[in-house]
């Protein structure tokens, strides 16, 4: 499986002020995972949950050729902050 890696940066003006935010897009050909750094609040759920995934020390630090696509969606789900969201990619 071919892993990819993309970077979203939303820019919101509302209020007069000025913010900017990276969304990081790891996926594969059956997992896309997104990590919204702004919104992380430093659980730790995933790096202790899923750690041949999830790996602050290595760069990607998201590594989703690291399990299986089920076992990758359920800890993202227990994300408590919402930082890390998935998207299925398999055809059911």
């Amino acid at each position: 499986m071919k892993t990819l890696l993309s970077c979203a940066i939303i820019k919101d003006n509302k209020g007069g002020g000025s913010m900017t935010n990276k969304v990081r897009t790891y996926e594969n050909d059956a997992v896309s995972v997104s990590f919204d750094a702004e919104k992380c609040t430093h659980s730790t759920v995933c790096v202790k949950g899923l750690p041949e995934v999830f790996d602050v020390n290595k760069r990607p630090w998201i590594n989703v050729e690291g399990a299986d696509p089920d076992t990758i969606i359920d800890r993202v789900k227990k994300c408590p902050s919402g930082a890390l969201q998935y998207k299925d990619l398999r055809k059911k």
